[in-house]
């Protein structure tokens, strides 16, 4: 085993949650025009009896389509070669309003990479077709930090390096492919992972020294803006990341300190079930559950964000750092740590049912992994440390959960990320009833039908033959009455209360009478 695997162990175990450089999707440019999407079914205004239903439309070929309700991912596809898609799924019965968003990646990832965990490169990765550095002016080397962290603004990200030395916050911009540390009075440190205000105007640094607190910088001027004590001030602070109401979730020991970004203080401070945590959190504003990942145990713990208790606890069988959810929230997929025996395997969580499916069995053990903004391919950064070392990045399509490919590397690779501020997308909404509401009374029913139409005219059509029959049986007796007396009162009403009324009394009584007879012959 060479020096570098060595060392790589040894970080690994001395600062586990190196994992948890969980690369919130990061995505660089996108060179194709945004995709388009549509849907067809349900049409506007349906209903349809039952919760089960099949949504499909129109997308760009080959593009990811994720369905949403009420702001919450439940479905996601892809479309085919001749851009239709379909799904068949179920909601709860009521009015629902449907939202398709077609989705497509930028045009580039990166990566980082090292050969003597000294100085780090940063590559550029062509998603098409998984080319490094394809040309103008990559790889960035003799970058300190190891980690890159997208902001929700287009070309930037920050680094840090969690395997210790003093580090401090740095700014990549991938369009000028350029790295500058922070300035400013930015306090020495080992930097682990931070995350970005909701505008990217911010970013959150965690400083994993004794120093306990999360420094703020100023995108804008990669300059130093404060620092904001965290804990108690004897254990540093292992990652930051934002949740999809905008607050920074800053982890220390078993606890997680929430940092208000208008404040720039803590907000609250949250018991969590393990130590060393890590959160996950879905895209979603309105997905009601986070994840903690614990590099203490084998559970993944699945919270309640609006109370923060626990919902479940999920054993994967050994201690985990980095994970990422699908755009759908259907499935988790965590990484072990490596030295605990399943470092080369992908678990996969189902977040329906809160159970463990089959993992998938990487090349390597698992440093980190990424997902895609589009939510097709997962990339795990997977260097063998093996008596033949190999340096690969791996490639995991979520639909079937397979490695459909397996990127060679000239050192070790150590993180993909993308911008998802990058990404393309576009979307198509419906709104229409399902199940019991589709159906509440007769009459909504007739009508959605167009039986009411029908109904309608049938029932003007026979008060108007029988009106006519009446009023002219009132003119054949009024004649030879006039005949008589030509100033004689007989009016239409007294002829229906007196001629028409007895004589539909007495037809259906001798109508009752002989039936009645017949029917005891």
């Amino acid at each position: 085993m060479n020096i570098i695997n060595k060392r790589l162990i040894s970080a690994l175990l001395l600062t586990p949650l190196v994992l948890s450089l969980v690369l919130m999707p990061i995505k660089p440019k996108k060179a194709s025009a945004a995709p388009t999407v549509t849907i067809t079914s349900p049409t506007e205004g349906q209903s349809i009896s039952g919760t089960n239903f099949t949504a499909a439309g129109t997308a760009t070929p080959n593009t990811t389509v994720v369905l949403s309700s009420g702001g919450v991912g439940f479905a996601q596809t892809i479309s085919d070669g001749s851009g239709n898609w379909s799904v068949a799924t179920s909601l709860p019965a009521g009015n629902i309003s449907l939202t398709a968003k077609a989705i497509e990646n930028p045009e580039y990832g990166y990566f980082t990479s090292t050969t003597d965990f000294e100085s780090f490169s940063i590559n550029q990765l062509r998603l098409s077709d998984n080319a490094i550095n394809p040309g103008g002016g990559w790889p960035i080397s003799g970058v300190p930090n190891n980690i890159i962290i997208p902001s929700t603004l287009s070309n930037i990200f920050y680094s840090a390096n969690p395997f210790g030395g003093t580090t401090i916050a740095g700014q990549v911009d991938t369009s000028a492919v350029t790295f500058n540390n922070a300035t400013g009075a930015y306090p020495s440190a080992t930097t682990g992972k931070g995350d970005f205000s909701a505008d990217g105007s911010l970013y959150f640094s965690a400083n994993r020294d004794a120093t306990n607190n999360v420094s703020v910088i100023n995108t804008a001027t990669n300059a130093w803006q404060q620092d904001i004590a965290i804990g108690d001030g004897t254990v540093g602070v292992n990652t930051v990341n934002r949740s999809p109401d905008n607050k920074l979730y800053a982890s220390v020991d078993s606890k997680i300190y929430v940092i208000d970004p208008a404040l720039l203080s803590v907000a609250e401070v949250l018991d969590v079930p393990c130590s060393s945590p890590s959160t996950i959190f879905s895209k979603d504003a309105n997905y009601p559950y986070y994840f903690i990942t614990c590099t203490s145990e084998n559970n993944v713990y699945k919270l309640l964000r609006s109370n923060n208790s626990t919902v479940a606890t999920i054993d994967i069988g050994t201690p985990n750092t980095t994970g990422a959810i699908t755009l759908d929230n259907k499935k988790l997929y965590v990484s072990g740590i490596i030295g605990f025996g399943q470092e080369n395997k992908l678990h996969i969580i189902d977040n329906d049912t809160n159970t463990v499916k089959t993992p998938i069995n990487l090349t390597g053990g698992i440093l980190t992994l990424n997902i895609t903004p589009d939510s097709q391919k997962i990339f795990v950064a997977t260097p063998n440390l093996g008596p033949t070392p190999t340096q690969n990045i791996d490639v995991v399509d979520v639909q079937s959960d397979t490695v459909v490919s397996n990127i060679a590397t000239n050192d070790v690779p150590l993180m993909v990320a993308y911008n998802g501020a990058e990404a393309t997308t576009a979307s198509a909404q419906v709104g229409f009833v399902l199940g019991a509401s589709a159906a509440s009374t007769a009459t909504q029913k007739l009508a959605e039908t167009g039986a009411i139409g029908i109904s309608s005219i049938l029932l003007i059509g026979i008060i108007i033959a029988i009106t006519s029959y009446l009023y002219l049986d009132y003119r054949a007796h009024k004649k030879p009455l006039r005949a008589e007396d030509p100033n004689v009162k007989y009016t239409f009403l007294h002829h229906i209360r007196v001629v028409s009324m007895p004589r539909l009394k007495y037809r259906v009584a001798v109508t009752f009478s002989i039936s009645k007879r017949t029917t005891y012959k």
